[in-house]
């Protein structure tokens, strides 16, 4: 009789297991996706948005634009900026700002989003070029504020550390160029 109890709690314990293995298996991949679908999205909408504000900076700065051109691009970096609103919603610092406008513009403006409205307002001007400093530097802050959220560093490692896929490490340009060609190795 001992030995009936022993191997039934031993057969529920295995089934227990597997199942927690199991399930732990299938939440992880699940979170796995949905972080890297995440991560592919964000970057379709900040490769469009990024090539928007240097296509305005270069023609804004080279004063080889249209009107219909700058109506043409303006317009589309306002539609990133709304696409951009669900990536990066609103923020309620619970002091009701705002709750008189509809759901998705109450609280006040991401940081992220800041950087597209005011490089907008920029190239909206008839003297924008003289802006081009400024507009190139929230550009960078937009890049970096993604570069951050993203962590390329760390996505970079794990794909070392799971496919076969290698990439070089903390090379420069001018270490690179003294280095023999054909003894060049990739690592991790």
């Amino acid at each position: 009789m001992v030995d009936i109890i022993t191997n039934i709690i031993a057969a529920l314990a295995l089934f227990v297991a597997l199942i927690s293995f199991a399930y732990t298996w299938i939440t992880n991949t699940k979170k796995y996706e949905l972080t890297d679908q995440f991560r592919n999205n964000l970057l379709g909408w900040y490769e469009e948005t990024t090539s928007i504000l240097i296509h305005l900076k270069l023609v804004t700065e080279f004063n080889c634009i249209n009107d219909t051109e700058k109506c043409e691009m303006l317009s589309k970096l306002s539609t990133q900026i709304e696409l951009g609103r669900f990536y990066f919603p609103n923020i309620d610092k619970g002091d009701s700002f705002g709750e008189d406008k509809p759901s998705a513009y109450q609280g006040y403006r991401h940081i992220a989003l800041e950087f597209l409205v005011f490089s907008y307002n920029i190239y909206l001007r008839e003297d924008a070029n003289r802006y081009i400093g400024h507009a190139t530097e929230l550009q960078r802050h937009f890049t970096s504020y993604i570069y951050e959220l993203l962590n390329p560093q760390k996505y970079n490692k794990d794909v070392c550390k799971y496919t076969t896929v290698t990439f070089n490490k903390d090379i420069v340009l001018e270490e690179f160029l003294k280095q023999d060609p054909l003894n060049y190795i990739f690592y991790c």
